[in-house]
């Protein structure tokens, strides 16, 4: 069958060029009609990460309460989630987090309605401050496709307004725009601050005030009314609309709100920094459509901004400040391509003329790269794929593959034509020759990814690989139909006009080869041993080399965040942020920062800048490896403010690190312990920069104790004494008020003085719902001060402490194996222990799931040759090629100083279906001319001499394709593709070296080997 096709598609071709011809103008306008019509996209749709972040807002409370009456609850409640195989909590002074991971093959949008359903019966549960809970699942189409900042000279009172009616308004109309969020806008409310000693003195409990309002301040249906043939609802109205309502609102007899309160407006709320290079900004978050096309969409939302900020007078003080363009950065990716494929054909385009010294026959082969392209685009198209970042991907490893099936035909077509047949002879039996072996080479690089696609254990790198995978597979498709149907029909024509022109030079190279193996296929033995011991040194570069489970990403955004004490006024956050600034604006452009933001709001004890670097700055010396020296001596110190990098200690060190975990019972012992632990650690010279995640700056605190006994008399219990000083010292959020058209948040609270001392405090008035007594708080609680935790880490329900050492440039797996020899002379008190922390255990899954698909991969490709060979043995001559490769990879990455992470595991597991086309290409000529009768050495040697061309061409096409991306220039999503380039490159290379020399020896063995067995099978027979 095989056979039958190998000679039916040239001449198919040959017979009818018209109709081929215009079918490839056919293929190529409906490819080029794809590419305008591909949706263009950052990230492909269709995945829900296994990850899902809950946060339960309980405001002014403790971490210990935190821990008690929102965290351990709730992680009991969460446990049971289908899948949950990760469980991490944070207890904070005002919040209780969860973040959860799930297995890969748990489906998600299940889990996240069990999740909503868990965390709605826990409501009822918690504390009565616990007012609402946030759930966050990260969703590709979720992220904003542009987002940017607008910052203003002088701030105008109505900005918003302004804004709304010259810009976003015409933003919102653009087909495509989804939505507009906004951050950074000081939105209006109404404050109500009640008056102590006024409450007090007319009997007005601000707990009974608070719980009065919240009943009283609502609008709800209460039943229907049938009056003779007429139904009428009826509904029970009684909204507070205004701030005079309020102040009239009366909280006991002869007692108006008024009366103990001042009811006021605020328009703008002045508690919140939001800061674009040091001056008044906005945020600003802009959502496409699920259908629209990101780069076009983004390039219409630029041209008008830029327009109506250049031309409106209104305007005229605003500044935009971009900070993440999806589409530019789809459009980068893309100009990526555009270089990969400009000089990977100039490559191939100079290597195809040095070699066929044919122009024509040259451009020939290069039709391969457009239309297999043209044709890949066409079929993502009509698949419902999109074009982005994955695919991309896939579309710059097919450039310097796709070309290799056309080399090998044209090149056997030429060297029949120079032996002496017409034309169209060559073309059909030089095609019809090799279809067998470019057939095998296209499916063995194809079938690689299936592992990967199909049967990877972790469901996200199944679909991120597929979408790698379907761009090379469909390309080396299309490659497969260019080199058996185009490219004879083109050769047919071209060789008719001229002849092929000799090159002496690769004749006599050529000859020196042959001579070359035929010495060595008479001292195979020693050959084979010199083989082995070369081999074996690939333990060197094994041992030696940096293995890491991250790449060394350029990041273009870099986040300094500073954490501050409760302590802390919003007026002191705001002064040290603001000499961050300062610092910040005159490093700028040494630095190469092109914008900064600065975010803080009242309510949160993190202040936030991030430094926006520019990707084309020269000397561009702000980056993760040496950000922490240069901005350690500058950032200053202040007690009680922890400085950090990323989610780093500033003194944590800027690159690497590996964690351990303390797991234990008591929050305190665990600080004991990696306090010794530390200095443990610090002795060896691997973990000198071993550090504590031990958070010194402790929150003081009043710990009040309720006095039973006089609790009792009054009639009142631990709850409504802690709701009572709840309310006084933190206020509450009331329902909001309906004025018009705008609903404007309500907040009731003592005034600040009167709750900004101790004897205060004592004196708050503590009343029950059913009787409106006051009695001082120092009647029924017993108070002493003390100090407790800013944040308590859980995780799977266990308290942790972690202790970061920073490894930058170190080889992750050699030290994880050295700490455990360490921790050996470290004991542990009962009931504590420690772990390597969750790195450890996805590197070690990683490790697992590359083996597996590397095994699943030549386990594949061995079953396809044996399909293909009908032939048991000849697959073994073919695989020696992959072991081969590995040694030119491990070599070529440790004198490149290059680290085996996860890009480099991609390119061993697709070296597998690549390197062995060279040795495929050769066998199968070798069965060729020994199928005619030609003896075994003789077959060897005029089967290598033939093949020699073709293997070095597409050699060096593929490297000179892959070169772009192997110098390091080209990146995915920030982290480069130069370790996946350099270890296609250098498994390439080796293996092509190798195949024209060893090959051949080990195929001889095979052939031995399969010439026993079978006589040792015949004899028994013959017996008989």
């Amino acid at each position: 069958m095989i056979s039958s096709l190998s000679w039916s598609l040239p001449k198919f071709a040959l017979r009818r060029p018209v109709t081929v011809w215009m079918g490839v103008v056919a293929l190529s306008a409906i490819g080029i009609i794809a590419y305008f019509r591909i949706p263009q996209q950052l990230y492909p749709s269709g995945y829900n990460f296994p990850f899902l972040y809950v946060r339960i807002v309980y405001p002014n409370s403790t971490p210990k309460e935190v821990e008690d009456k929102i965290v351990r609850p709730g992680e009991r409640a969460l446990a049971t989630l289908k899948g949950l195989t990760r469980l991490r909590s944070w207890a904070r002074g005002n919040n209780g987090s969860f973040w959860m991971r799930f297995d890969g093959s748990t489906p998600m949008p299940i889990v996240y309605q069990q999740l909503r359903d868990r965390l709605e019966r826990l409501m009822p549960t918690l504390p009565e401050g616990v007012e609402r809970y946030f759930i966050w699942q990260w969703d590709p189409d979720d992220a904003p496709i542009f987002f940017f900042g607008i910052s203003m000279k002088k701030k105008p009172k109505n900005y918003y307004q302004i804004l709304e009616q010259h810009l976003f308004s015409r933003v919102r109309r653009l087909p495509g725009v989804s939505k507009i969020e906004l951050s950074g806008l000081e939105e209006p409310y109404i404050r109500i601050e009640v008056d102590r000693q006024k409450a007090r003195s007319n009997r007005v409990s601000i707990y009974r005030l608070i719980r009065m309002l919240r009943r009283d301040n609502l609008a709800m249906p209460v039943g229907e009314l049938r009056q003779g043939s007429k139904l009428f609802y009826v509904r029970s109205h009684n909204r507070l609309t205004n701030a005079e309502s309020l102040r009239n609102y009366p909280v006991s007899k002869d007692v108006k709100l008024g009366d103990i309160a001042n009811v006021r407006f605020i328009p703008n709320s002045s508690s919140q920094l939001f800061r674009i290079n040091g001056r008044a900004g906005i945020f600003v978050e802009i959502y496409k459509e699920s259908e629209a096309n990101t780069v076009a969409l983004t390039r219409r939302i630029r041209k008008i901004i830029n327009k109506q900020l250049s031309t409106d007078p209104a305007l005229a003080t605003f500044r935009l400040h971009s900070f993440t363009d999806q589409g530019q950065l789809i459009e980068k990716a893309i100009d990526q391509l555009q270089q990969a494929l400009f000089w990977g054909g100039v490559f191939a385009l100079l290597i195809l003329i040095i070699f066929l010294r044919n122009v024509r026959m040259t451009l020939l082969v290069m039709l391969a790269i457009p239309l297999s392209l043209v044709m890949t685009l066409a079929t993502l198209y009509f698949m419902g794929e999109t074009l982005n970042m994955f695919s991309l991907m896939g579309l710059m490893l097919s450039v310097g593959m796709v070309v290799d099936n056309a080399i090998v035909v044209v090149e056997n077509i030429a060297r029949l034509k120079q032996d002496g047949q017409t034309a169209e002879g060559a073309s059909s039996r030089g095609t019809a020759e090799v279809a067998l072996a470019v057939l095998m080479a296209t499916s063995t690089t194809a079938i690689v990814f299936l592992p990967l696609m199909l049967m990877s254990g972790s469901r996200m790198l199944r679909f991120y690989m597929s979408k790698i995978g379907y761009p090379v597979i469909i390309a080396l498709g299309a490659s497969l139909l260019v080199a058996l149907i185009v490219i004879p029909l083109g050769a047919n024509l071209l060789l008719r006009r001229e002849e092929s022109k000799p090159w002496h030079l690769l004749d006599r190279f050529t000859l020196r080869y042959r001579n070359l193996l035929g010495w060595m296929l008479r001292h195979r033995f020693d050959m084979t041993l010199l083989t082995l011991v070369v081999f074996a040194t690939i333990q060197y570069p094994m041992k030696n080399m940096q293995r890491t489970d991250q790449g060394r990403t350029r990041n273009s955004r870099i986040r300094l965040r500073f954490y501050f004490s409760k302590n802390y006024s919003f007026r002191e956050k705001y002064d040290y942020l603001r000499r961050i600034e300062k610092i910040v604006d005159k490093k700028k452009e040494e630095w190469g920062v092109r914008h900064y933001s600065t975010r803080l709001r009242s309510s949160s004890t993190r202040g936030q800048v991030t430094l926006f670097l520019d990707p084309t700055a020269s000397k561009l010396k702000l980056n993760r490896r040496n950000l922490s020296k240069i901005m350690r001596p500058l950032l200053p110190e202040a007690p009680g403010v922890s400085r950090r990098i990323g989610w780093r200690r500033l003194g944590g060190g800027a690159g690497s690190t590996i964690a351990i975990r303390l797991y234990g019972p008591d929050s305190q012992t665990l600080q004991d312990i990696a306090t010794r632990l530390e200095k443990h650690l610090q002795r060896d010279k691997d973990f000198a920069k071993a550090e504590a995640d031990i958070n010194e700056d402790t929150l003081p605190e009043i710990q009040l104790r309720l006095q039973r006994l006089w609790a009792f008399r009054y009639q009142m219990g631990a709850s409504v004494i802690g709701g009572n000083v709840s309310y006084a010292l933190s206020g509450r959020r009331l329902r909001n008020m309906q004025q018009g058209n705008f609903s404007l948040p309500v907040w009731l609270s003592y005034r600040t003085e009167d709750k900004s001392s101790y004897q205060k405090l004592k004196q708050i008035g503590v009343a029950s719902w059913q009787s409106p007594q006051l009695v001082p708080l120092e009647q029924l609680v017993t108070s002493k001060f003390g100090r407790g935790p800013q944040v308590i880490n859980r995780v799977n329900r266990k308290t942790f402490l972690k202790l970061n050492i920073a490894v930058e440039g170190k080889d992750l797996m050699k030290l994880y194996g050295k700490l455990d020899r360490v921790m050996e002379a470290f004991p542990l008190p009962e009931g504590y222990s420690w772990g390597k922390g969750f790195r450890y255990r996805d590197m070690r899954s990683a490790d697992s799931s590359r083996q597996f698909a590397l095994t699943l991969s030549i386990t594949f490709v061995f079953l396809l040759m044996g399909i293909l060979f009908e032939s048991f043995a000849l697959p073994f001559s073919v695989l020696f090629s992959i072991p081969l490769a590995f040694f030119g990879v491990y070599w070529l990455l440790f004198m490149t100083g290059t680290a085996f992470d996860m890009m480099a595991g991609i390119g061993m597991i697709m070296l597998v279906g690549i390197v062995v086309n060279h040795a495929i290409v050769l066998i199968d000529r070798i069965n060729q001319l020994r199928n005619e009768g030609v003896e075994r050495e003789q077959a060897i040697l005029d089967a290598a001499a033939q093949r020699f061309r073709p293997i070095l061409m597409t050699t060096l096409t593929t490297i000179c394709g892959l070169l772009p991306m192997a110098m390091g220039g080209a990146t995915f999503i920030g982290m480069p593709y130069s370790s996946l380039g350099r270890t296609v490159i250098g498994g390439l290379a080796t293996s092509a070296f190798l195949s024209l020399l060893i090959i051949p020896i080990f195929y001889t063995f095979i052939d031995d080997m399969r010439e026993r067995l079978r006589l040792r099978m015949a004899k028994p027979a013959t017996e008989e």
